[in-house]
């Protein structure tokens, strides 16, 4: 039964419970008495439904950690896991001394606020995702009460950056180009591959002659540079067949590596540097290789290639991420199609 005690102005409501198997008392005060015999009430009939009633004490970001451990390592690539031993790194740094019970809708918004400070947007989005999912686990586990993560923003500075990629013609010059030194190295092709394909660096590494056939590309693993292995691609979606060139096909299979790999396996700087060296040679504004894929969209959407079509060809889950990444490409071609219709309409 619970025990109320006056000490001076404010009432203090003291409630027993069992916590690993010994009892403990777990106290509150209030401003009025009746505020005390509401929640010793709400308290006991918790107890009572077997609701958890004492928080755990853990840190937070150690939750998290054994939450990614036990929930997500086991079913996720090497490559993603390197990024949640960042985010744990995160959260330590900047939720440090934040505990489980201790935690407040406030006080977790203070904290992601510091955060979105130093990082991305993007980066804040993935970490707010992720801690989420966590906590929402978290009271499923019997280790907190209530959510009070629901409400929290994402603060951080929207970067006005647009994609980069490249223009129709530096597209043809750079296509060009590679075909005609497909001999003078090898990161050439994989440049090419993935201008003409719009995979994935490591998909493009991963892949072997046995993936081609009869002019299409069977995209059905990934290369990770982290751990120089070969994986799962990155989503279920990332598995899919595509059609390539005649062209494509014959270089690919005749400057194969090796009966079992096209490529030669190797780091992401290797490529990055033939990228910049080709580029630097055309004068075409340099770019990253995966701003490659980036282009390959780009390319397909300018000369009117349907959206539904290329959002499965690069492997997205459906037309909506697609619109979401190129929404900026999309409303330029939206604009120029109704200068055209004024032009039309006009005559």
């Amino acid at each position: 039964m619970a025990s109320f005690e006056k000490r001076g102005k404010k009432w203090r409501a003291v409630v027993s419970v069992m916590e690993a198997g010994a009892r403990k008392k777990v106290s509150k005060t209030f401003n009025l008495k009746r505020e005390a015999e509401a929640w010793a009430t709400e308290m006991e009939s918790d107890r009572n439904n077997g609701v958890v009633l004492v928080e755990s004490d853990m840190l937070l970001a150690d939750y998290f950690q054994k939450w990614y451990e036990q929930y997500r390592k086991p079913d996720i690539r090497n490559s993603t896991a390197n990024t949640y031993h960042t985010q744990v790194y995160r959260l330590k740094k900047y939720f440090g001394d934040v505990r489980l019970n201790n935690m407040s809708s406030t006080l977790l918004q203070e904290r992601l606020d510091e955060f979105a400070k130093d990082v991305s947007y993007s980066g804040v989005s993935t970490l707010l995702t992720r801690l989420k999912s966590a906590l929402n686990d978290a009271i499923l586990d019997g280790y907190i009460r209530n959510n009070v993560w629901s409400r929290l923003k994402n603060r951080a500075k929207v970067s006005d950056k647009k994609l980069k990629f490249m223009s129709a013609t530096d597209f043809k010059r750079l296509q060009k180009y590679l075909y005609e030194h497909l001999d003078d190295d090898e990161r050439n092709l994989m440049i090419l591959t993935a201008l003409e394909t719009g995979a994935r660096q490591g998909e493009v590494i991963a892949l072997s002659p046995t993936d081609i056939k009869d002019d299409t590309l069977s995209i059905t693993k990934s290369f990770s540079p982290y751990n120089m292995e070969v994986t799962l691609p990155k989503t279920p979606e990332s598995v899919r067949t595509i059609t390539i060139s005649h062209r494509l096909q014959n270089v690919l299979l005749d400057h194969s590596y090796s009966d079992q790999q096209i490529f030669r396996y190797c780091r992401n700087s290797y490529i990055s540097f033939q990228l910049r060296k080709v580029l630097k040679e055309l004068e075409i504004p340099n770019v990253s290789f995966h701003a490659l894929r980036h282009s390959h969209v780009s390319f397909l959407l300018y000369n009117d290639v349907a959206l539904e079509y290329v959002s499965k060809r690069i492997g997205h889950k459906n037309p909506k991420i697609t619109l979401e990444i190129y929404a900026h490409l999309l409303k330029e071609r939206e604009l120029n199609e109704s200068e055209k219709t004024i032009e039309l309409l006009s005559k």
